[in-house]
């Protein structure tokens, strides 16, 4: 594999169209749309999700000014860069703009959070990204509205405010919007009103000049390379963020925002090898064709600024699809810098972990159509395949390992019965209850009940236990083909073969889900002794050996 050279020009410290930068800013400018304006030195830029079409640049105070800092919540400073085009309106009560109710209906999830995001005019900007905001318009200032909450702590001083800048340009309209606190707003006010008055956007030639550059470069980038969908990877690097870099592999885009090449090269291979591995194991549907992005985000504060649920340490997005991380070794030295407190210290064995677990998600995701398997098939395997070794050239599983996030509540469930949860329980869990206040539990048993069946002697010896996991697998996949092609049609282009449930809209493909899910499950458990085999799962748990004793002894409820 071959290392793809970061797309450079998102940030640049030299004078551009908007002129040399004032002390303590830097000149950005937008790859896509050619915007440009001058941004603080004193704000981080934060990668936008990739359904995102309205902001283009996203920047959050790295410190908390001073003073605020006797404030009991910490605020964060955020500011906004924005562009839409306004939509053509169409006249009621005219035939000819009737809207076909199947037009533009969202075939995939990615499709349905983009329509969702979508600006067309300042009602729906309003909408969408001010909702919970009174907004005022500033007398004798066009454009200029000051922004406060509907509902706000009795704290005044900490009650979230903002302002909001709005320029016009035939029908685009573009801007700054930004948030503090009170306390700070006129502070506010200053630097968005700086940063808004030199935001440029041009247009005819220089717009083509500046869009045609970025072109040629991609150009350049990816000439003679064969990698699948070159235009989703090139769309991924035109939205790269200030730092952040990219690499292809196969199957994927990696972009990061670490230093850490040891960890991102690993990466590169490994889930190459890992994917390999769940092919084996679960043949798709058909072939997954899909290149996602794998986001590694440089440290944990950071993977929360991006949309990391807290008490996460990883996801995957089917919407936006991407896989989400950090860089857990470059979080234990920020903060053993700043003298934080941690439970444990963590490494590139964590982030290692978090992506055999959540590229499955991906994988099966697309692998059997997609959709999702209920929660303790879906989480059991991701942390199953957690505890994979792969040789150092990436190509190979050698074996799988007990996971160290799951073995040690496992083993108190079964030999304590420290929140045990019952086999019957954990199959049946609707997904309230497995992401609920027993979150640690539930995984904690979908993780040891996938180990005991892809590990058990008893289970293998038994015939219809050692099925179990296919059959589920495949009667949801199986189910889910079937159930798409009797709620919806498959539509192809002129000329191209329809591929089962091809353009058939969300509404029906969640009718399909529910179906083949319920299925599947009802198939697995039919004629099962669940009392049985539950008793074989635990003593098969109390047996299994601890290979980190002196991490149990650390940990924690």
């Amino acid at each position: 594999m071959k290392r793809a050279l970061p797309l450079i020009g998102v940030l640049v410290l030299l004078t551009n169209a908007s002129g040399q930068a004032p002390s303590g800013y830097l000149t950005w400018v937008d790859k896509e749309t050619g915007l440009t304006t001058f941004v603080p030195k004193a704000y981080k830029e934060i990668p936008l999700q990739p359904t995102e079409s309205v902001d283009r640049v996203k920047l959050i105070c790295r410190t908390v000014p001073r003073e605020l800092r006797q404030l009991r919540a910490r605020p964060t400073m955020r500011v906004f860069l924005f562009r839409w085009t306004d939509g053509a309106a169409t006249t009621p009560g005219d035939p000819g703009n009737k809207p076909d109710p199947e037009a533009n209906v969202p075939t995939s999830i990615r499709e349905m959070m983009e329509k969702s995001k979508e600006v067309k005019s300042f009602d729906d900007f309003k909408k969408k990204k001010l909702a919970g905001f009174e907004i005022e318009p500033v007398k004798g200032q066009e454009g200029v509205y000051e922004l406060s909450m509907k509902r706000g702590p009795r704290d005044r001083a900490a009650s979230r405010s903002g302002w909001l800048i709005i320029k016009r340009q035939g029908a685009a309209a573009y801007g700054v919007y930004a948030f503090t606190v009170r306390a700070h707003q006129k502070a506010m006010k200053r630097l968005a009103t700086k940063v808004a008055r030199h935001l440029k956007l041009p247009e005819g030639k220089k717009a083509a000049a500046a869009k045609g550059k970025v072109e040629r470069e991609l150009d350049r980038l990816y000439r003679n390379k064969k990698y699948r969908h070159i235009e989703h990877r090139r769309e991924v690097r035109k939205d790269l963020a200030r730092g952040w870099k990219a690499t292809d592999t196969e199957n994927y885009i990696l972009v990061y925002h670490t230093k850490n090449t040891k960890l991102i090269n690993r990466i590169a291979k490994n889930i190459e090898g890992i994917r390999s591995y769940y092919e084996k194991l679960f043949p798709p549907a058909r072939e997954v064709t899909a290149v996602s992005i794998v986001r590694i985000c440089a440290n944990k504060g950071e993977y929360h600024a991006y949309g990391g649920p807290q008490g996460s340490g990883g996801f995957w997005h089917s919407g936006n699809e991407e896989l989400v991380l950090f860089d857990y070794m470059q979080t234990t030295l920020d903060a053993e810098r700043n003298r934080e407190r941690m439970k444990q210290k963590v490494s590139d064995k964590d982030a290692l972990l978090v992506l055999y677990h959540e590229a499955f998600h991906q994988y099966i995701y697309y692998a059997v159509g997609e959709v999702a398997p209920h929660d303790w098939f879906n989480e059991g395997h991701g942390d199953f395949f957690s505890g994979a070794v792969i040789t150092s050239n990436g190509k190979k599983v050698t074996r799988i390992r007990p996971s160290w996030w799951r073995i040690h509540r496992a083993k108190d469930q079964m030999e304590k019965g420290k929140g045990r949860v019952s086999l019957k329980d954990l199959l049946v869990a609707e997904r309230k209850d497995y992401y609920g206040p027993r979150r640690s539990d539930f995984y904690a048993a979908g993780w040891s009940f996938v180990y005991f069946m892809r590990n058990s002697e008893v289970v293998a010896g038994n015939d219809q236990w050692n099925g179990l996991l296919d059959l589920y697998f495949n009667t949801l996949k199986d189910e889910y083909q079937k159930a798409i092609e009797r709620f919806g049609p498959a539509d192809a282009a002129e000329g191209e073969q329809a591929k089962p449930g091809q353009g058939t809209n969300m509404g029906f493909k969640r009718m399909a889900q529910r179906e083949a899910k319920a299925k599947a499950i009802n198939k697995m458990m039919d004629g099962l002794d669940i009392p049985t085999l539950d008793g074989k799962w635990e003593k098969f748990i109390k047996k299994l050996r601890d290979p980190w004793p002196e991490r149990r002894a650390r940990r924690r409820d």
